[in-house]
């Protein structure tokens, strides 16, 4: 095979597969991106674990957002959770 291929639009999945299964990636073209990498907030004071109970639904859907961003889902509740406090309640989140 000849080096710097770039792979070809797949009409499907099982087309995608067949391809990558066939041929060595070494040889595949790189693809430039412009990728910026985020530090996730680190917790200004100490975290204390709950546990908690929540609807199926409401679990899943949050379970499902947190994976479009790429972040475990109890990561997402405390983000969700933080946001609403900051903005609920500012005056005692200052100086935090």
């Amino acid at each position: 095979m000849t080096n710097n291929k770039i792979p070809p639009h797949f009409d499907s999945l099982n087309d995608m597969a067949h391809f990558f299964d066939e041929i060595d990636t070494m040889e595949l073209e790189a693809e430039e991106a412009d990728v910026k990498f985020v530090r996730a907030e680190q917790p200004d004071e100490e975290l204390e674990q709950i546990s908690i109970k929540l609807p199926k639904r409401d679990l899943a859907i949050v379970r499902a957002a947190a994976k479009e961003a790429g972040i475990g889902y109890t990561t997402y509740i405390r983000m969700i959770l933080r946001n609403y406090v900051k903005k609920s309640f500012p005056s005692q989140v200052k100086g935090r």
